[in-house]
């Protein structure tokens, strides 16, 4: 028989269903976000008054609360934290889902069908996963957690573990135990592992495949919506929650396709590939993309008097030339409180290109972890921490190592000075380095009481005194350099980038997640007048895997009321691109590298990018020349009709802003 109920139920289905369907298009995402969350309000009330609850005032105060949280965290959380609350509100219509089961489940177990039980444990289950899966989600997007793929030893074992325990406890409830006693355990058994399952499982994805695991939990939350509708009896929440699970899916499919990825690889955190040495004529191409005359300009640095008083060396020379740099912390780093500093040395170095590490020794330090725990109070990521054993193969190859107020745990009469206390302590290699420079307090034997033969080594060069002092003198002597060599290089970038920018009359906007993190879309806006203004044709080439979370870029230029039909999706912008005069990329790097073509064995192999190298000229403004997140070296950097214009994007906007003013 058909009621009211079934036909007011269908009509905010199709509300829903209409309302997913208008916010597949960036001109209707409003409307459509409007209808479906009008809907899913209308099923609410529908719901309370089907069930005659609806004058229950403590319903109605926890709408309340919740709406107003709601609406906080809508004005409060900034549009870089999107994709972090859009994680969260997958983890709470899990953690939803699951509650509602939990309640028929402890509340009605003995009144209850095997079809209930079932679908409340299964409901239970799915939640529970949706739930913590979500919450770790977040939690890597937002940095609070390491963004690599984190793998556990034995890692499958307790994946299939965690899954199988509370599957095997659905099955029992629904058919071997028939009271609530003993059912209980079961059912807190279902809970836990379903819990463990979801952080175990997301952890190891990598930061890069997030928005492929949020798709997959927004599934996940529909599903268990559409389950736990089964257990209370509600035909509309089954509708409603296999229509969002269903869509869900889909999304996590294309998603998957676009990156040429299988779910099971993301899943596995499969991100890893070989990183192949840098070519020689790359390496030298970027340092002259990055300035005009770094090589001219030295920076001299008086040595200690009671060391070398008349010694100098080029210490900006020294760190120019080195590509790959091992920094070594001890004790005296400990000592001297310079953690802070060694951690802004290690960014500018970053930033410069460089490959740097830490060497960490197991007992540098006065206890286990010393040096680590000193580092990640400074976010260092805990990646670039090696331990002696994987420390010392990579100092064969290292450019630089620079020692900051360590001294046994380097010392190379472990090797041969038979009778003393360090005499067979495994060392740090740190004589394996092309070059060394060691900033220690003085030239005493450490607490071992052994005298050190690398400070009477030609290759070593000593900076003595306050670890924290000495740290603060070089980065001020390299920001002097810095300075001197951006203001030589920008004349030359400023002048080029204006004129590419006045020739050209078709301009394509590649906008990435580097645009994101610099939230530079405002800049993005103002860049797009000027050109619109000047008569030139604009359009923006949208990757649809570009950001963090499906959509992340539409979003964004959206906010700031960039015109959607300027807005093309990679199929139409690809054509385009080939009659475009000049092609600007904020942010953006595995989307647009040409590796993808002939890079075989490499995450990005096979994967849809933005042929930008189509485009007569092309201008790239990203923070600097490393690969993406998928390891490898983008080709574009050396082409020449490609212009390289590094730094914070929204800094470098403003500065080419300024110049066409």
């Amino acid at each position: 028989m058909i009621t009211g109920y079934s036909i007011f139920g269908l009509l905010l289905t199709l509300g829903i269903i209409w309302g997913i369907k208008l916010m597949s298009s960036p001109q209707t995402a409003v409307k459509g976000n409007l209808i479906g969350a009008g809907s899913m309000l209308g099923a609410v009330i529908l719901t309370l008054v089907y069930n005659e609850i609806i004058g229950s005032g403590l319903l109605w105060l926890a709408i309340l609360v919740g709406g107003a949280i709601g609406s906080y965290l809508a004005h409060k959380v900034e549009m870089i934290q999107m994709p972090q609350m859009v994680a969260l509100l997958n983890g709470f219509g899990g953690g939803a889902s699951a509650l509602v089961a939990s309640i028929m489940l402890f509340s009605n177990f003995n009144q209850l069908n095997p079809t209930s039980r079932f679908s409340s444990g299964l409901a239970l289950m799915v939640g529970a996963i949706t739930l913590s899966g979500s919450l770790i989600a977040a939690a890597k997007l937002d940095r609070r957690m390491e963004q690599k793929s984190i793998v556990l030893k034995g890692h499958s074992f307790f994946n299939f573990f965690t899954l199988v325990i509370p599957a095997i406890s659905v099955i029992l409830i629904t058919f071997k135990y028939q009271t609530q006693i003993e059912a209980n355990l079961f059912i807190f058994l279902i809970l836990l592992s379903a819990l463990a399952f979801g952080v175990i499982f997301a952890i190891r994805v990598g930061g890069a495949d997030m928005p492929i695991t949020i798709s997959l939990l927004n599934s996940m939350s529909g599903l268990a919506a559409s389950i736990a509708g089964f257990a209370i009896y509600n035909p509309l929440l089954v509708v409603v929650g296999a229509v969002v699970g269903a869509s869900g899916l889909i999304l996590t499919q294309i998603m998957c396709r676009a990156m040429n990825r299988s779910l099971f690889e993301v899943l596995a955190g499969n991100t890893k590939t070989k990183k192949e040495k840098k070519n020689q004529a790359f390496t030298e191409l970027v340092k002259a993309k990055k300035s005009t005359s770094k090589a001219e300009l030295n920076l001299e640095v008086e040595v200690s008097k009671d060391l070398k008083e008349t010694a100098e060396f080029n210490l900006a020379s020294k760190i120019e030339q080195a590509e790959s740099i091992m920094i070594v912390p001890g004790y005296g780093m400990a000592l001297a409180q310079a953690q802070t500093e060694v951690k802004k040395l290690y960014d500018k170095l970053e930033t410069a290109g460089k490959e740097v590490n830490f060497a960490i020794h197991p007992v540098a330090g006065r206890m286990p972890g010393h040096m680590n725990v000193l580092l990640a109070e400074v976010n260092i990521p805990y990646d670039k921490l090696l331990e002696l054993e994987v420390a010392n193969p990579k100092l064969k190859e290292t450019d630089l190592a620079i020692v900051i107020g360590a001294n046994d745990v380097i010392n190379p009469a472990a090797k041969t000075a038979e009778g003393t206390p360090i005499y067979g302590m495994p060392i740090l290699d740190i004589e394996e380095a092309a070059e060394v420079m060691i900033l220690n307090l003085d030239q005493k034997p450490g607490y071992a009481g052994v005298d050190n033969p690398l400070y009477t080594n030609e290759k070593v060069e000593m900076l003595l005194g306050d670890a924290k002092e000495s740290l603060k003198e070089i980065l001020a002597d390299l920001e002097k350099t810095k300075t001197e060599v951006e203001s030589a290089a920008e004349n030359v970038i400023e002048v080029e980038t204006a004129s590419l920018i006045k020739k050209a009359e078709k301009i394509m906007i590649v906008p990435g997640y580097g645009m994101a993190l610099a939230q530079a879309q405002t800049e993005v806006k103002e860049l797009y007048d000027k050109l619109e203004t000047a008569g030139k044709e604009v359009n923006f080439a949208i990757h649809p895997v570009a950001g963090r979370m499906p959509g992340h870029m539409n979003v964004l230029l959206a906010e700031v009321n960039i015109p959607y039909d300027k807005l093309l999706e990679l199929e139409v912008a690809n054509p385009k691109l080939k009659e475009t005069d000049l092609a600007i990329v904020i942010g953006a790097n595995d989307v647009i590298n040409p590796a993808a073509k002939t890079a075989e064995g490499t995450p990005i192999y096979g994967m849809p990018i933005l042929d930008i190298e189509e485009a007569a000229e092309v201008m790239i403004l990203n923070l600097d020349q490393k690969p993406g997140y998928a390891g490898v070296d983008n080709p574009l950097y050396t082409n020449e009709k490609v212009e390289m214009l590094l730094g914070d994007a929204k800094k470098s906007l403003k500065e080419i802003l300024a110049e066409i003013e």
